[in-house]
């Protein structure tokens, strides 16, 4: 069946055709058929995080229209299938018969901030606190929700300035970005920070913690050392301490760089 406000999708129209990389290499071909998503109920929440359920519609031939694409309209038969989701309600409410999930707004920043300073080499500045829902200690970027009004780079001078009394000077800002996608509809940027370890007040450091952040303690591990380091801290911890997985992937991306550099 076709369903109301859905078009055929032709096949070539989600090819990427002869597209390439700014660094020259050809950009995968992907079949990126529309899917609708509904808001169908609200199952309770609290103060910070909701649980809904949710209503998306997808072509069926997705997948078999992706390995015969010949330029012939596909996606013609649809199914409607239910999806469980943590919601974050923070600077929001659930309203209505619609959550517009696809055009969430960004509701966190997470912060990689590098110290940097003549007499040492780099440095990333970490966060250690108890996260009561894994019952752990989590080594982990410094981050925090971004309040209403406020941009995202504002937000993360911010939390970083209040969680590790650190200050610097934002040097990008990521697209937004998906969390746990598999079970939440939370999004963040991802936003470096230089951080002059020459100035005072990063030699001084007087941090804002509020009451709720009593563990909240900061590290700073050396950058070319950064995925050894973390595994260290952890094994010398555990079971008490783990490791973010954002983290973690960050610097198992910086030691796989090293080791191709090396290679070539």
């Amino acid at each position: 069946m076709s369903l109301p406000g859905h078009t055929s999708t032709d096949a070539t129209s989600s090819t990427t055709g002869s597209a390439q990389f700014s660094f020259g290499v050809t950009i995968p071909d992907l079949y990126l058929p529309d899917v609708t998503t509904r808001f169908k109920r609200h199952f309770g929440g609290g103060r910070w995080l909701d649980l809904i359920e949710i209503e998306y519609t997808h072509p069926v031939t997705a997948t078999d229209a992706f390995a015969s694409r010949v330029g012939s309209a596909v996606a013609t038969e649809y199914r409607t299938r239910d999806y469980e989701v943590c919601y974050r309600c923070h600077n929001k409410s659930i309203q209505g018969p619609e959550v517009p999930l696809a055009e969430e707004q960004v509701e966190a920043s997470d912060i990689i901030a590098m110290v940097t300073h003549p007499d040492q080499s780099p440095h990333i500045v970490l966060v250690v606190q108890f996260r009561p829902a894994t019952g752990q200690y989590t080594i982990e970027w410094p981050s925090g929700l971004i309040d209403q009004k406020e941009g995202v780079g504002e937000a993360a001078l911010r939390e970083l300035k209040e969680e590790t009394g650190y200050v610097g000077q934002v040097v990008s800002i990521s697209p937004p970005m998906t969390n746990e996608p598999g079970m939440s509809s939370s999004r963040c940027c991802i936003v470096e920070v230089d951080v002059d370890g020459t100035l005072p007040e990063n030699q001084k450091l007087q941090s804002q913690r509020e009451e709720d952040e009593w563990s909240l303690q900061t590290i700073t591990l050396p950058l070319d050392n950064l995925l050894e380091g973390l595994l260290e801290l952890s094994k010398h911890y555990q079971p008490k301490l783990t490791v973010d997985a954002r983290l973690y992937n960050y610097a198992a991306g910086l030691a796989a760089g090293r080791r191709s550099i090396r290679r070539s």
